[in-house]
């Protein structure tokens, strides 16, 4: 929020109250905070070649591993580890964003 703040981009939040750990948390999410389902994403860190790479699905979908590293030159793509991902996004699992991460990593949005 403070780097919406500082670019002055008109931004709300939704406040909700879902525990990190739930099983399929970012519909829980979307109820929580009365959107449907597909309009809402998670952001999902995964390793490819090596390296940490952002991707962007709608809580509805699942993240495909060929073509996620297919979108960044890799061969082979893998969902990093929880500590992997939270130590490079400074972020702690259900709350990781591609918005002002530490060292951002490339991101590779859904194309439906």
């Amino acid at each position: 929020m403070v780097l919406l703040t500082k670019h002055r981009i008109t931004h709300r939040t939704h406040p909700y109250a879902v525990a990190a750990d739930s099983p399929n948390y970012g519909a829980l999410v979307a109820a929580a905070i009365g959107v449907p389902p597909g309009r809402v994403f998670k952001t999902l860190i995964a390793e490819v070649a090596g390296a940490l790479t952002v991707a962007i699905v709608p809580v509805t979908g699942e993240l495909d591993l060929k073509a996620l590293a297919a979108a960044v030159g890799g061969k082979r793509a893998k969902l990093a580890e929880r500590g992997a991902a939270e130590r490079a996004t400074g972020y702690v699992r259900g709350r990781i964003r591609q918005l002002g991460p530490r060292k951002p990593p490339p991101t590779v949005p859904d194309d439906p």
